[in-house]
């Protein structure tokens, strides 16, 4: 049976989205819709996009789009996996794997240091992806502000398109933001809600009855919370949700007027080049070495079919990174064990000398604005 794993064409685009309408059971024009700035049929978009092709015909999909996010000043370029879907009659070959281990290898060439995905974590979990970065989803109610006094603070509602000036300006205000070449598409998506203030904006959701999931939320004064008053009134509904990433340097003052929380981390990350991604996050380790006493450590992360390895030091505060384990100590972990003590998640089974510990995790976020 003739195999083959390539971009698709633009001749195969409406054909290609129809196929992943029946995979996932979406309406027609769905991904068109929802994920516009990277379901396009220009020479750039079919690059992000891996297929496989069986006697002649699509079968299997994969999508590696670009992510490029900003957390407390790192910034790291991210793959983010959407759109993994197999023909029903093609399924239990193996093609996604296939699809899926081309994909990093890709991502690996293309220099990539982490990549990022939503789904079961069991089905990802045989290939080096696992749930980190956890976040905490806050939730305000009418009563918690009542209690707080907070009174709503001045908003006025735009069409999303229409707020697309006043995003650019503000949305890097946030201690987790996104470089976004496509951020009027991206606004386009169905269901948004804007609304602008003088210092700031918010979008969210639209649809929901009871409660409103906010989506991303600034104001240069600190007054969010006003800002979500606000947004309650507006859309008549009795609560507001937020997720925010654990590093969100604004937690402390939402805090007090929250009427629950739970932590969150579904979403899931998979290291595509260890090295890159320390080297990016230099900034962040070299204010964390200064607490740290003297280190020269070995990592070694065990792939299917490959090694990733990494030197980290720090001596008198100061860090060095460099590729290979030529080093007496050597700390050696599956994947899913490197993406919980780097990224951040469940502690791990294996021993980490503290000064490593102290180092670790690497900031890293992905806003609900760029899931696909």
């Amino acid at each position: 049976m003739s195999v083959t794993i390539r971009h698709p064409h633009a001749e195969e685009f409406d054909a290609l989205m129809r196929f992943l309408e029946l995979g996932f059971g979406h309406s027609k024009g769905f991904f068109e819709r929802t994920l516009g700035h990277v379901c396009r049929p220009d020479p750039e978009a079919l690059l992000w996009s891996y297929v496989i092709e069986e006697e002649g015909q699509i079968v299997s999909h994969v999508g590696v789009y670009p992510i490029e996010v900003i957390t407390l000043g790192i910034r790291l370029q991210i793959g983010g996996i959407g759109q993994v879907c197999t023909h029903p009659q093609a399924r239990g070959k193996g093609y996604m794997s296939m699809l899926l281990r081309h994909s990093i290898d890709e991502m690996r060439a293309l220099g990539y240091s982490l990549s990022w995905l939503g789904g079961d974590r069991q089905r990802y979990n045989s290939l080096g992806w696992e749930q980190a970065a956890p976040g905490y989803t806050l939730t305000w109610s009418r009563r918690s502000l009542d209690r707080h006094l907070i009174k709503p603070g001045t908003v006025e509602e735009q069409y999303p398109q229409d707020a697309l000036a006043h995003v650019q300006r503000f949305q890097f205000e946030q201690p987790c933001s996104a470089i976004r070449p496509w951020l009027e598409r991206q606004l386009r998506r169905p269901g948004l809600r804007a609304w602008t203030a003088d210092d700031g904006y918010a979008l969210a959701e639209a649809g929901e009855r009871d409660c409103l999931p906010i989506i991303e939320l600034v104001s240069t004064s600190g007054h969010e919370v006003e800002m979500i008053r606000a947004l309650i009134e507006r859309a008549a509904v009795d609560s507001a949700e937020w997720t925010l990433s654990a590093w969100d340097a604004r937690l402390p003052r939402l805090m007090p007027a929250v009427a629950r929380y739970r932590s969150e981390g579904w979403w899931m990350y998979r290291i595509i080049d260890l090295y890159r991604l320390l080297q990016a996050a230099l900034p962040h380790l070299e204010r964390r070495a200064q607490a740290v006493r003297n280190l020269n450590i070995g990592i070694a992360v065990h792939e299917h079919d490959r090694t990733d390895a990494v030197i980290i030091t720090v001596e008198n505060g100061a860090i060095e990174i460099q590729r290979g384990v030529g080093v007496p100590t050597v700390v050696h972990l599956d994947p899913l064990e490197a993406v919980r003590l780097f990224i951040g998640g469940p502690p791990i089974g294996v021993p980490v000398p503290p000064a490593l510990a102290a180092l670790l995790p690497v900031p890293v976020h992905v806003s609900p604005l760029d899931y696909l």
